[in-house]
């Protein structure tokens, strides 16, 4: 719904030398530099940005630079209180994320937001923020970002909007809300559950279901079957000396990642060699190469499929090494024969995590499945793990039951809050197609989406910088989420569109804001702005023990069928892009620049495979996916090893851009192709695809950028 540039994905990001190719650039030129214009054309073209490349920057590209403007300006009649040109102002709030917030202090330049830091109040993070916070002020200013709501490809006003919402609550207050179905992203904040609990108390029969492709709940399900609660564990580093993470890339993915790369490294820290036996030691067991795996002092190469096994003589091991006694060594027994695994690397890594119990920890990824996870809850409680288990509430309902609901025609209104699952909802449920089943369908966006193209409604989105909120650290600690600015269009939050369908009287989302902290128990509203953070509320510790009978049980549905895997059996395994995450930063030109940290691709995807298996498909297809014996290197000593060799290069380059053998991926009906890019430290048979890129309808930047 937005005119497009004629520039678009990396292109829209190149240097002045394709700039200066526009007429408009040209124009300004001979305005600007008359004697030298003439230079942009024939051979001295480049010499001549070179030259005067600095000037173009000061100039500001078409601004008028350092003079003064013709125009007759006026100051301030009345100064604002603590606005002084040049000078920044800081403010607290915090940066939402799936599962929990990160405290941040934001910079202020004259009314605008300029940059993100962290919140040294909180010091779990110590000051620091993740790189999609710092890229996400890029997002406040982005020129693709939805400015007007939208019905049926026509723009609405604020105001017609509230009708509707008006008109939807009139409507389902005398159904108690049957039909209605909300369709929200997870969120950390209060003030978002307790309008959550209030739609449920108006709306009883109405639905509400949480979904985003980025978490996995498998921990929380295994956490319901054998606590009786749903929980989540948080380390302690400090107290941690030897850490076994299974498929886990806990010190870069997750809310919690900050806190777990600060705590990990401390104890990684020596002055001397008599500190040595101080540091922590790490176990890392996984698929796919990531941050964690690259920093552990021990490394198993293991697929997915293999995880289970590998849990199982694990646990067969440490049963024996504490003496425990239960009713699971058979089953366990079972599960370890599907495949063959290291024995000598299992019985040692069981070993030293026991020798030092009590200081010994195992971290699970979230993608393993609920039987696993229950194990590594027994597993710790043996091990007398430093994991503190927090409550933190129930779980929703999930979009494969929301999907039921439409497909039985139960579903006639359908709300959805943020996200964009006609883009990255399971392939399966062919959400679009599900959109027509639903008589209205409305979508709350930051920008203008695919879910929004097949939705009757857009509501265009506030930036959670010009809106009132609040959230949660992995803790539990209150945190604000406080505007800086005023909204730059007509937007609306979640929390206002929330409150206008549950009361009769609609509160801003100040006073939703004020409220909650004043239910958890705040006393000085004031003071939790300026801190930042409220460490008085938090998650309430469960100290309970695992039901080993319930444990039983749910291990029976582990699967024991022989695990085979090979050039005709290949595991696929998903991971979110680290460029565009789950396609949220698909339109942001900073993320799309920042090399991936293992790959160090930029503004592209591709199917990630094992230098075996690209050595099978060499064999199996005739192809050449491996670079020849020229090396990249040739003719520099620098780069010659010890046996006189040239390092080579795996990857073939043309004009510094990686050239890559296409690949064409076939999972039942749906078919992919897609650039192979060779990684060492990959399973042999399983392949790795981030999601997340390759969207269609997405701004300049994102345009045709990557593989969906």
């Amino acid at each position: 719904m937005k005119e497009k540039s004629q520039e678009h994905g990396p292109k829209y990001w190149k240097s002045l030398d394709n700039l200066a190719e526009t007429p408009a650039f040209k124009e300004w030129v001979e305005k600007e530099f008359p004697s030298g214009a003439s230079e942009l054309e024939g051979v001295g073209r480049r010499n001549f940005l070179k030259i005067m490349a600095a000037s173009f920057g000061l100039a500001g590209l078409g601004m008028t630079g350092c003079r003064r403007p013709k125009q007759h300006i006026l100051p301030y009649a009345q100064q604002p209180e603590n606005l002084i040109p040049g000078v920044a102002n800081f403010y607290c709030s915090s940066a939402p994320g799936l599962t929990a917030n990160t405290p941040v202090i934001v910079e202020s330049h004259q009314g605008r937001p300029t940059k993100i830091e962290g919140n040294p109040s909180y010091k779990a993070f110590g000051g620091a923020t993740s790189i999609y916070n710092q890229a996400s002020i890029l997002d406040l200013y982005d020129p693709d970002r939805s400015t007007k709501s939208i019905f049926n490809n026509s723009k609405v006003s604020a105001y017609q909007v509230k009708d509707l919402l008006l008109r939807l609550r009139e409507a389902n207050t005398e159904s108690r809300g049957a039909g209605l179905a909300i369709l929200a992203e997870p969120s950390s904040s209060p003030s978002r559950e307790a309008l959550k609990m209030a739609f449920h108390n108006r709306y009883p029969e109405a639905t509400w279901t949480e979904y985003t492709p980025s978490q996995f709940l498998n921990a929380q399900k295994a956490a319901q079957s054998v606590y009786g609660k749903s929980l989540k564990g948080i380390i302690d580093f400090s107290k941690a000396k030897r850490i076994l993470s299974v498929d886990a890339d806990f010190l870069s993915d997750g809310d919690h990642a900050l806190a777990n790369s600060r705590g990990f490294a401390a104890k990684r820290k020596i002055l001397n060699k008599n500190e040595v036996s101080m540091m922590n030691r790490l176990y890392s067991v996984e698929s796919n190469l990531t941050t964690t795996g690259s920093m552990a002092d021990h490394r198993l190469r293991l697929s997915v499929s293999q995880m289970p096994a590998f849990l199982a003589k694990l646990a067969i091991e440490l049963f024996s090494l504490s003496n425990t006694i239960n009713n699971l060594g058979n089953q366990l027994s079972e599960i370890a024969s599907t495949c063959q695994i290291e024995e000598k690397w299992v019985n040692e890594c069981a070993a030293d995590l026991y020798s030092s119990k009590g200081q010994s920890v195992i971290i699970l990824g979230d993608h393993l499945s609920q039987e696993s996870h229950a194990l590594v809850f027994y597993l710790n409680e043996i091990l007398s793990a430093p994991v503190a288990l927090l409550e933190t509430g129930n779980l929703a309902s999930e979009i494969l039951d929301l999907a039921d609901s439409i497909n039985s025609g139960s579903v006639n209104t359908l709300i959805t809050l943020g996200g964009n699952p006609a883009f990255n909802a399971p392939a399966d449920l062919q959400w679009s197609k599900l959109l027509n089943n639903v008589d209205t369908s409305i979508h709350l966006s930051y920008s203008y989406n695919e879910t929004s193209s097949e939705s009757d409604y857009h509501i265009a989105q506030s930036h959670y910088l010009e809106t009132w909120s609040d959230g949660r650290t992995p803790e539990g600690h209150l945190v604000p989420v406080q505007p800086l600015i005023e909204p730059l269009f007509d937007t609306f939050d979640e929390l206002s569109l929330l409150s206008t369908l549950v009361f009769d009287t609609p509160k801003e989302s100040y006073a939703v804001v004020t409220e909650t902290f004043a239910d958890l128990g705040g006393t000085d509203f004031s003071q939790f702005l300026k801190q930042g953070i409220e460490n008085s509320i938090a998650y309430k510790t469960n100290v309970s023990k695992v039901d080993v009978l319930a444990l039983t049980q749910l291990l029976k549905q582990t699967p024991t069928n022989s695990v085979n895997l090979g050039l005709s059996n290949l595991e696929l395994r998903f991971v979110p892009s680290f460029h565009s995450f789950d396609g949220r930063y698909a339109n942001n030109g900073w993320m799309m620049e920042c090399p991936d940290p293992i790959t160090k691709l930029t503004w592209d995807n591709a199917l990630l495979i094992s230098p075996r298996l690209a050595k099978d498909l060499e064999n199996q297809y005739g192809v050449s996916i491996f670079a020849d014996s020229k090396s990249m290197n040739e003719g520099s000593a620098f780069f010659k090893s010890v046996k006189g060799e040239l390092q080579k290069n795996s990857s073939v380059f043309i004009r510094g851009k990686e050239s890559a053998v296409i690949a064409e991926i076939k999972v039942r009906k749906n078919n992919l192709e897609i650039p192979i890019h060779v990684v060492p430290g990959l399973a042999d048979y399983t392949v790795v695809l981030p999601y997340g890129m390759g969207r269609k309808l997405v701004g300049r930047v994102g345009e045709n950028v990557g593989i969906n």
